[in-house]
């Protein structure tokens, strides 16, 4: 149990159209870790959300 259930029309608005995974994430952590890619980035947030933030789509669910 415990599973998501998103809204009708969610995921037509992430540009991805899809959601992320904890892969989606792990990748982006081990990009930071890693020596080429991360060895000059400090004091970042780095997004990692499939391109929703580029809609300022910030909606509560409906109760």
């Amino acid at each position: 149990g415990g599973g998501f259930n998103a809204p009708p029309g969610m995921v037509e608005k992430i540009p991805l159209r899809r959601f992320g995974t904890p892969a989606d994430v792990a990748a982006m952590a081990l990009a930071i870790l890693s020596e080429r890619f991360g060895a000059y980035v400090t004091g970042t947030t780095v997004v990692v959300d499939g391109g929703i933030a580029l809609n300022n789509w910030i909606e509560p669910p409906h109760v």
